[in-house]
């Protein structure tokens, strides 16, 4: 096959190559909390042998024959030869980063580059040392330990005499397994496999072992071939479901049309009241518009697993760069966002993560000094409601010094005079330039990050906040709408201007009167059955000079955080779809709209950002129910 059919396939490889990388990544991080699992290796084997064989096809042959070097080495785990160690595990990374970078390239300008010498190095180093340590291992053996009754830490004791152990052989499987102990309150035995040059090297730990109480230890004899009891295989479920690939230019392309059949259904929708004739006829076509519009609106949506999955081995790696133990763990990662939103959510979880393990975490010491694990634990969670995406990061760490924080915003001057309440000095660590780390690292310190990922999630119509409680820690909340391309809004009119507000922002719309607004120190309220709601015109955010307020007025009742917040409107117009077009004419004055749409009459109106458009007002905080 000539050169230049093979560059049709260069998309489809890099999608393939993504894919089983992906999974070498998860298994390996699998693989690490127990070195025994056969199924496991044997899905990493297919994986990077799938990897050869394509490159191989491609004609990219430094990076098949990368992927044979790490394929040979697996087949002698598969066949017994040879243990997984630590070593083995890091190798196997620094091979699939070499693989990623490779891609990178190779979809850039679709040739391959030269190896990393320095990696390659590196990860020639990992397996030459995979093999010395397992080198001269006569056998394996299950050693069963039990702690004696005077112990108190038996989970901090196993982990001391598992080191111990790995100082003369290969731990190939523990139970439980190694990372767990650190979280678990009580031990009564600890059961593991280890591959040693000899029985009496295991003897000679145990043996002068600290309040163990007594151990066997016995060979384990295994056919070739086997490294562990295989696993029941789970049944399989024929779904008879198939997918194709579909390249998102032609999606774009569509949902492009059916914006403007939407925009089309509304003029019609407006028209039919000249013409009652025609009204079951555009009633049919709004209802198959309607289900056009769902069907390509869920074409879009992306389970935000494919962002979640690159999470877990930076977790580790920053862990391990920071000498602390971590925990990480996801929920809801089948929840579905539109693709567009996806795209640009990656970078602010990185740096939420990230932060957790670096300010949150604290290293183990301080943390079971206070009587928590050893091991902290990140939760990295989404789940819809309603027209939104709510994607938190929570840890069970230090939690905010909101005394530093007030400190550090007093010095750069973020707030002068009335001491801010707790939510509003939480707050500053979203400011420009702003850090309490008293050293710079790789990774903090330069104040740089939490700025840039609020300004981000803005970009996307989304807002951010923080929750936290000191040595119990913090959640990092994020808002986000579904889509950025259809919307639910309700059109509002402002003096002699027409605006939309989402829907998805709206609890409630009620007609109101100026003498029922009220000054409550400096904010302006209205008492909505009964309780203390703080409300703002909409013509002063928007700079409107020379107004003057209607005597009727309409409130609309917007989510602003964890916060209601009321804003007054002349008059309610309409509620239909909204077919948002971006607005690239400046971030001044345009920084407070999501965007531009079109109505049925053809008018051209502003799409609020609700986020960006308080985020400049200062809104004192009222409790309501």
């Amino acid at each position: 096959m000539e050169s230049m059919d093979l560059k049709t396939y260069l998309p489809v490889f890099i999608e393939e190559s993504k894919d089983n990388i992906q999974q070498m990544s998860e298994n390996l991080l699998r693989l690490e909390e127990d070195y025994g699992d056969a199924e496991v290796i044997d899905e990493i084997f297919r994986a990077i042998h799938t990897i050869k064989g394509m490159s191989a096809t491609m004609g990219y042959t430094q990076l098949s024959n990368l992927a044979h070097q790490a394929e040979n080495l697996l087949d002698e785990v598969r066949h017994g030869r040879i243990a997984v160690s630590p070593a083995m595990i890091n190798g196997f990374f620094k091979v699939i980063d070499e693989i990623e970078e490779q891609l990178s390239v190779l979809g850039q300008t679709g040739e391959p580059k030269a190896l990393d010498n320095r990696r390659l190095e590196e990860i020639k180093a990992h397996f030459a040392e995979a093999r010395r340590a397992d080198a001269g291992a006569a056998g394996k053996y299950r050693v069963e330990i039990v702690f004696s009754k005077d112990c108190l830490l038996r989970p901090a004791r196993a982990l001391v005499v598992l080191n111990q152990l790995a100082g003369v052989g290969n731990i190939l499987h523990s139970d439980p397994p190694q990372d767990k102990l650190p979280s678990l309150d009580n031990l009564d035995k600890l059961v593991c496999h280890i591959a040693a040059a000899s029985p009496q090297q295991v003897h000679d730990v145990l043996a002068g072992g600290v309040e163990i109480d007594s151990y066997t230890l016995e060979e384990l004899r295994e056919e070739a071939g086997q490294t562990s009891a295989a696993k029941p295989a789970e049944p399989q479920v024929n779904r008879n479901i198939s997918t194709v690939r579909v390249d998102t230019e032609k999606l774009d392309h569509l949902l492009n049309l059916v914006s403007e059949l939407v925009i089309n259904k509304t003029s019609l929708q407006e028209a039919v009241a000249s013409f009652p004739s025609l009204a079951d006829d555009v009633e049919h076509l709004h209802r198959l518009t309607s289900e056009l519009q769902n069907i390509v609106m869920n074409m879009r949506m992306i389970p935000l697993e494919t962002v979640f999955n690159r999470f877990p081995r930076m977790i580790r790696d920053t862990a391990k760069a920071l000498n602390k133990s971590v925990h990480f763990e996801i929920v809801g990662a089948d929840t579905e966002l539109d693709r567009t939103i996806i795209e640009d959510i990656a970078d602010p979880l990185l740096h939420l993560l990230r932060n957790a393990v670096d300010h949150g975490i604290e290293p183990v010491a301080i943390r079971t000094s206070l009587g928590k694990p050893a091991a902290g634990k990140i939760v990295l969670r989404a789940y819809q409601t309603g027209n939104q995406v709510v994607i938190e990061v929570e840890d069970d760490g230090a939690g905010l010094d909101l005394d530093k924080i007030k400190a550090k915003a007093r010095e750069m001057g973020l707030w002068q005079g009335q001491e801010p309440d707790d939510a509003e000095a939480a707050n500053f660590i979203f400011a420009p330039g702003f850090t309490t780390s008293d050293r710079v690292t790789d990774l903090s310190g330069r104040g740089v990050g939490l700025d840039v990922v609020k300004k981000s999630i803005e970009a996307l119509g989304g807002n951010i906040e923080v929750i936290s409680n000191k040595n119990a820690g913090s959640t990092f909340r994020i808002s986000l709408p579904l889509t950025l391309a259809i919307i639910q809004g309700l059109s509002v009119k402002c003096g002699d201007e027409i605006y939309v507000i989402p829907l998805s922002y709206i609890q409630e719309t009620e007609i109101i009167y100026p003498d029922s607004i009220q000054m409550l120190g400096q904010q302006q309220i209205y008492m909505l059955r009964g309780q203390v709601l703080p409300v703002v015109f909409l013509a002063d955010l928007l700079g409107f000079r020379d107004y003057v307020p209607p005597q009727e007025m309409s409130l609309v009742v917007v989510h602003f955080g964890e916060r209601l917040i009321g804003i007054i409107v002349d008059d309610l117009l309409s509620q239909q779809d909204i077919v948002i077009k971006n607005v690239s004419w400046g971030q001044g004055y345009f920084s407070s709209f999501l965007g531009s749409t079109i109505l049925g009459n053809g008018r051209i109106v502003l799409i609020l950002d609700i986020n960006n458009l308080l985020a400049g007002v200062k809104v004192r905080e009222v409790k309501h129910a």
